[in-house]
């Protein structure tokens, strides 16, 4: 029993010692770098920690593809950097439209938005990811897996959870009271394993997948425009055959500059909350089409 109390002791002396670090570096106005999180992560503080002080900003990030590797290459964990990004995401959001909370929606491209049924239809017949894909980024099987895992108040909640948490072993340690320590801890340990398997839902099964679906969107775009494809227009073949070979991302239009991840989850939420019964529906087919009602093309007919 005596071991037992000096390792849940040593777990709260490790808890209280980065609660006090984070408390002092709240204090400190440089902005908080990547090479700085490696810093705390090696100074052995944990991923709850390290997210409460990346909130707490400010921050000064970088987040491209040789950033994220050399984040990942220093142990930085999924769901350390997906508030990484997320913050660096909404610093770099523009002003938003008050109902998606998207900048310029509908106003891409100079076509007139489908109908949320007849978008949903198209794109049941036209999404069709390459294997390869399939393999990297395995898509959720229902709209309403990957909803759920972009819903930003589910997170926030997570988030709040976990700092109440570990408020009450902060607690318990200053009341002395070994007993509702060792309560204190494992309830926490409890909170956290649920809020970091929320957190990297949240990165994997969202914001990975959204992003890989607005980089396609992109790449689409520019393959058909340097085939002198007017910019916002998508032209429609004139036989069957071709018509049917058509690709999703040809009717969407996003805007100059592109949205980001965050805001696709944000349209794509507000789209799964609105058509409940669409929720066991492939969330592959349904991300498509609420870009789709959000930024569609002019659709010309080809001559």
């Amino acid at each position: 029993m005596k071991t037992r109390l000096i390792g849940f002791s040593v777990c709260i002396f490790i808890i209280a010692s980065a609660l006090g670090v984070v408390e002092a570096a709240l204090q400190n106005p440089v902005p908080l770098t990547n090479d700085d999180v490696i810093s705390l992560k090696r100074a052995g503080i944990g991923d709850e920690v390290i997210i409460q002080k990346i909130s707490s900003g400010p921050t000064k990030f970088s987040t491209d593809a040789a950033d994220l590797i050399a984040l990942k290459n220093g142990g930085i964990s999924d769901a350390v950097i997906a508030a990484m990004l997320k913050l660096s995401s909404s610093q770099a959001k523009p002003e938003t439209n008050s109902d998606s909370g998207v900048a310029g929606i509908g106003q891409a491209g100079q076509g007139n938005a489908p109908t949320d049924v007849a978008a949903r239809d198209k794109m049941m017949l036209k999404v069709t990811p390459p294997p390869i894909v399939a393999q990297k980024f395995p898509p959720p099987k229902s709209m309403d897996e990957v909803a759920s895992a972009c819903d930003e108040d589910r997170v926030n909640q997570a988030k709040a959870a976990a700092e109440r948490a570990f408020a009450a072993v902060d607690g318990a340690t200053r009341a002395k009271n070994p007993t509702h320590e060792i309560e204190a801890i494992v309830e926490a340990n409890r909170v956290v394993d649920h809020a970091d398997k929320i957190l990297r839902d949240n990165f994997l099964v969202c914001w990975q997948h959204l992003n890989f679906t607005l980089d396609s969107i992109l790449s689409w775009r520019r393959i058909v425009e340097d085939h002198e494809t007017p910019k916002g227009v998508v032209q429609i073949p004139r036989g069957g055959f071709l018509r049917v070979m058509q690709r999703a991302e040809e009717f969407i239009c996003l805007p100059d500059p592109p949205i980001k991840p965050e805001q696709a989850a944000k349209i794509f939420v507000k789209w799964a909350k609105d058509h409940p019964q669409w929720l066991h529906e492939s969330s592959e087919v349904h991300i498509y089409a609420a870009l789709y009602v959000a930024f569609p093309c002019k659709e010309v007919e080809q001559q």
